[in-house]
């Protein structure tokens, strides 16, 4: 069976540093969505909030990741085997964490009592 996506487009989606750094797309979407008051902007301020939601995703990442590397020994006991956490991994971590926060605010906050 062949598959509906382009041979050069699958082998671009097979890079792990794409399919993350889709992810964090996804995850500051998400995120602009669910702090997004109703009702709905207008496109153009949303991409504008997307966007600034993206660049704070990133700084977040930065920053979660230099005390991660930091505070290593002290919370799990032992030194890291390498002198750097990888930064790929680290990323995906936190982008899977932020965007499972963000699915869990959108379906918690709706039931949340006013």
């Amino acid at each position: 069976m062949r598959s509906p996506i382009p041979s050069r487009a699958r082998d671009w989606l097979a890079e792990p540093k794409i399919r993350v750094a889709i992810l964090g797309v996804i995850a500051s979407l998400l995120v602009t969505f669910v702090r997004r008051s109703m009702p709905f902007p207008p496109i153009s301020v949303f991409l504008m909030e997307w966007a600034l939601h993206f660049v704070a995703l990133l700084v977040f990442v930065a920053v979660t990741y230099m005390v991660a590397l930091r505070f290593f020994k002290f919370f799990l006991g032992h030194e890291h085997k390498q002198t750097t956490l990888n930064i790929l991994e680290t990323t995906y971590y936190i982008y899977i964490t932020v965007f499972m926060a963000a699915l869990v605010t959108m379906a918690v906050f709706p039931l949340w009592p006013r």
